[in-house]
Formats: structure tokens, C-alpha cells, sequence
């Protein structure tokens, strides 16, 4: 079995539907437990942490949002990220900006041990706890 990631995701009280924690319109990708999930935009990728720690240490303290212990395909470190922004065609100028590995527009520091990945198999939801 391969390296373990971690995800960090928002849980739809209602519909019990895994999203993206950070995207939640129109681009927000819709994750299942023990099926590969892919990027919705080509040529984009998913974002994953390395260690269960840096997962926590993002996490907001919103009980809607879970982290799950998973599987990846072709991980790989990220140097910047961009802001915050439910455009489309923001999204599209970024990965394409990211696959020419050129500094991108409103590029941001990403948080620690963050990895970019083709594809994500979420397996179990990891503990949550804050780690000390």
C-alpha cells in the first residue's frame, strides 16, 4: 500500500455530500469515499497535506469539516497557490499558468506540507483532534 495523504473536505449536513473545503461554488469538486476523485477543470489538480498535523493546523474550527486519511496519484509539491476566487476562468489562468511552472498571478504562500495531486482516494476520516 502506498503513502497515506490527507484531505481536508466540507461535509453537507443535509446531503452528507463531500466538497471541497475551500471552493464551494460552481468549480467545487465532489469527492466520495473509496472512489478516485479527479479534477472538474483539465489540466488542474487536487490539493492534499503530507501529514495529519498540517491538515489539522489548516482546518478552520467548522465541525462541517472533516479530514480523511487517502490515497493519491502523482503528488507533488507546490511553490504557490492562488487567492481565493470562484472564477472559472481564474482557475483555468492558474493551472495553466502552474503547468508552464511559471510564478503565477496573485500567487500566495501555500500552507505547510501542501501537495498537488492528480487524482484522491479518500479512505476514512481521520482523527481531528488538534495535535499538541
Amino acid at each position: 500500500m502506498g503513502k497515506y495523504y490527507y484531505k481536508v473536505v466540507r461535509k453537507n449536513r443535509k446531503t452528507k455530500e463531500l466538497k471541497s473545503a475551500i471552493v464551494s461554488g460552481k468549480p467545487a469538486v465532489v469527492y466520495k469515499q473509496k472512489e478516485w476523485t479527479y479534477p472538474i477543470i483539465k489540466g488542474s489538480k487536487l490539493f492534499v497535506f503530507q501529514t495529519l498535523h498540517a491538515a489539522v493546523s489548516f482546518r478552520e474550527c467548522d465541525e462541517d469539516e472533516k479530514i480523511f486519511r487517502c490515497l493519491v496519484k502523482k503528488p507533488r509539491k507546490i511553490r504557490n497557490i492562488m487567492s481565493y476566487t470562484s472564477s472559472i476562468a481564474d482557475f483555468r489562468e492558474f493551472w495553466d499558468c502552474y503547468a508552464r511552472e511559471k510564478k503565477c498571478f496573485g500567487s500566495n504562500v501555500p500552507p505547510c506540507q501542501t501537495f498537488v495531486v492528480d487524482a484522491v482516494k479518500l479512505l476514512d476520516e481521520a482523527c481531528g483532534e488538534p495535535l499538541l
